[in-house]
């Protein structure tokens, strides 16, 4: 795997790390006296994309943390550099997703942040997620498969996969997680009705839940992106004084 780090100038070189399974943007810890074993979170972009969308976000992102912004393992266009975590179909008239795809995805990126938990000397009892649209759905469908892996997750603009929710681990194990949830009104790509079932999801299983509804599109606002890095700062110094 090519994975892109940055320099002491913040200029992207190429970094050879073969045993890790998927592409990816790193961002150190920003600290003068980096963590012996840093919290880590790990962005996951929305369809079409690519792993320099997310990775915007990590210079506003607490300095304690290691950033990793992730490229997805599917193919749309080399040559527009864009990538998905599964394929979409939209032969009815509305976007069907690609369940085998979603799957497949959800498996490899199990063994992503296994690899990570491998190669980095990071705390483990502070992994999150945040991931835009597909992304937050790639979120949601680990976090709930494998809920004592992380610490939380943060959700921009996503839905919950109905086929998750059947895998999904009783509320004795989720109720561990800390969840960010957040997405636009005027959303016509993925309605504010998926993150409303996904909030009463939640609620459901007891977790720690933030969420915010704001009147923007299918994106990220400046407002959103405040919310998110607080939630993140709090988060953080939450678990820096007590257990999971």
């Amino acid at each position: 795997t090519i994975t892109r780090n940055l320099n002491s100038n913040g200029v992207k070189q190429l970094m050879e790390h073969p045993h890790l399974s998927l592409e990816y943007l790193l961002r150190k810890p920003m600290l003068a006296v980096p963590h012996a074993s840093p919290p880590v979170v790990i962005l996951l972009h929305g369809y079409g994309s690519n792993e320099d969308d997310m990775f915007r976000l990590a210079s506003l992102l607490p300095p304690s943390l290691l950033v990793l912004s992730v490229r997805a393992p599917y193919i749309l266009s080399e040559t527009e550099n864009q990538f998905a975590w599964f394929g979409l179909n939209y032969s009815t008239g509305k976007p069907v997703g690609d369940s085998k795809e979603a799957e497949q995805s959800r498996v490899v990126l199990k063994k992503f942040v296994d690899e990570v938990l491998e190669l980095f000397m990071v705390d483990r009892t502070q992994i999150y997620l945040a991931g835009f649209s597909q992304g937050a759905i790639m979120s949601s469908s680990i976090a709930l498969t494998f809920p004592s892996l992380f610490r939380g997750i943060a959700m921009l603009s996503g839905r919950i996969l109905p086929e998750i929710k059947s895998q999904a681990r009783d509320k004795g194990v989720l109720k561990n997680l800390h969840v960010f949830l957040a997405h636009g009104t005027n959303d016509t790509v993925l309605p504010i009705r998926y993150a409303r079932d996904a909030r009463e999801y939640f609620e459901e299983q007891n977790v720690d839940l933030e969420y915010a509804e704001y009147p923007i599109a299918h994106e990220i606002s400046d407002e959103e992106t405040r919310a998110l890095v607080m939630w993140m700062k709090n988060t953080l110094t939450t678990s820096s004084t007590s257990s999971r």
